[in-house]
């Protein structure tokens, strides 16, 4: 009952049912935690149903697992394996509100030895409404099944969230639990919408070790991939089906992205490079529908995939950018989170309606190197004014530590003078921060970066 007192010996042992384990049918608010489902005693051998948990006719508001509040968190997961079909299967119209955290779910009492569901660790479909597995704080570890987590023929209007899971992974992220197949896979769900992970702190999955990362099949499918750790699957990190609900490797962009399929078959961003260091930079440029706004996301990780294309095992941030009406768009990605030289980056995109594309071929990124500044080996510098005033060649002299001092004369002003100049390497100095000596003067001091000063 989760009170603090003997929680640990309140869960029971339901093992070998040749049906469900635990049914739940037409009924609400209900609460399973704490047990050993589809093991012994111990939790470490194999006694399975043929179903651990099953919740249907419009069963809503149940939890299966913890409920994240930190009094007996722990005690109140569930093992759920060793299925001949499915661990948990949500299922039937107005089947909503029902939620699967902090469970293992395919694995041992330790969340490190399989003991995996033969079909899937948990399925959501047949008209089910929305549903929540995991959320932060209180992901399943999601491991050794036939697939990790399966949506399909959803409620119209139903929304699966799937956040903070180990889906194919233990939760100390160290041992391969890896899924057959795909480690989420989002069917047709017409009205319905599939979310993995999410770009707050804390949302995102993390999904590894599986036959496959996430698959998105089915036309009229809409699942919404964003923020994951994603990497080390056999197959892409993300496919976009054919539409028949078989993965199809690579989907390469097309014009105006007017083709259809799952997700819309999305185009994906197109990088040009990076520039690594405690704030990473991403150029690039995007096709697809014109007049349109949609969010890229970008990750680096420090293997290439074999596809060339992703995966993201690290999250770095994300920007917004809008297509001309010709469905055209250049970006650049400032200030997106940490990145070693090497890192190799990809990103993707998702448009106003969730739908996310797979990722896009990687480009490595690449430590920017200051440049070495020494007398008479300045960087080039440009002056721009904004009046018709002249001047002659400035001054130049450098000082200790490599500061460069620029001093000029302006000639012919016309009206007030302000210059500002480019130093050749990022950066500008506008008037408001000259150092005036008269009213057609000026003095400018700036410091490269300097890896070898003299």
């Amino acid at each position: 009952n989760s009170d603090g007192n003997g929680d640990a010996s309140e869960g029971n042992v339901i093992g070998g049912m040749t049906q469900m384990g635990v049914r739940i049918t037409a009924s609400n608010n209900n609460v399973v935690a704490g047990n050993l489902i589809g093991t012994d005693v111990t939790g470490r051998l194999p006694r399975g149903n043929k179903n651990g948990i099953k919740i249907e006719n419009g069963a809503q508001d149940n939890r299966i697992g913890t409920d994240g509040i930190g009094q007996s968190d722990t005690e109140e997961r569930n093992v759920i394996s060793s299925s001949i079909e499915h661990g948990v299967v949500i299922a039937g119209a107005a089947s909503s509100g029902n939620v699967v955290a902090g469970n293992f779910i395919g694995t041992d009492i330790t969340g490190t030895l399989l003991l995996g569901n033969v079909i899937s660790g948990v399925t959501v479909h047949a008209g089910a409404g929305s549903t929540t597995i995991g959320g932060i704080g209180v992901g399943n570890v999601i491991g050794g099944n036939g697939a990790g987590v399966v949506t399909d023929a959803l409620d119209a209007g139903a929304v699966v969230t799937i956040q903070a899971n180990y889906i194919g992974t233990s939760a100390s992220r160290t041992i391969d639990l890896g899924n057959l197949g795909a480690g989420v896979s989002a069917g047709v769900s017409a009205g319905g919408r599939t979310i993995v992970g999410g770009t707050g702190v804390g949302e995102g999955n993390v999904i590894t070790h599986n036959g496959l990362g996430v698959h998105v099949l089915g036309n009229g499918t809409t699942a919404t991939i964003r923020g994951n750790s994603i990497d080390q699957n056999d197959a892409l990190g993300i496919d976009l089906g054919d539409g028949t609900g078989i993965p199809d490797g690579v989907t390469e962009n097309d014009a105006l992205d007017a083709d259809s399929g799952p997700n819309g078959l999305q185009n994906h961003p197109e990088l040009g490079s990076a520039t690594a260091g405690a704030m990473t930079q991403v150029l690039g440029a995007f096709s697809g529908a014109p007049n349109a706004t949609f969010e890229l996301d970008f990750y680096a990780s420090s293997e290439i995939d074999a596809s060339g294309s992703g995966e993201g095992k690290r999250y770095l941030g994300s920007s917004s950018l809008a297509t001309d009406s010709f469905g055209n768009a250049n970006f650049t990605a400032s200030g997106l989170l940490f990145t070693l030289d090497g890192d190799y980056i990809s990103a993707t995109a998702t448009d106003a309606s969730g739908n996310t594309s797979e990722f896009a071929p990687t480009v490595a990124a690449v430590l920017a190197t200051p440049p070495t500044i020494v007398p008479d080996s300045l960087l080039t510098y440009t002056i721009v004014t904004n009046s018709e005033a002249t001047f002659g060649e400035p001054t130049r002299s450098i000082g200790e530590g490599a500061p460069l001092y620029l001093t000029g004369d302006f000639a012919n002003v016309n009206g007030a003078a302000s210059v500002t100049i480019e130093w050749g390497d990022g950066t500008t100095t506008t008037s408001g921060q000259l150092e005036s000596l008269d009213a057609t003067s000026f003095t400018a001091l700036h410091v490269y970066g300097d890896d070898d000063p003299t």
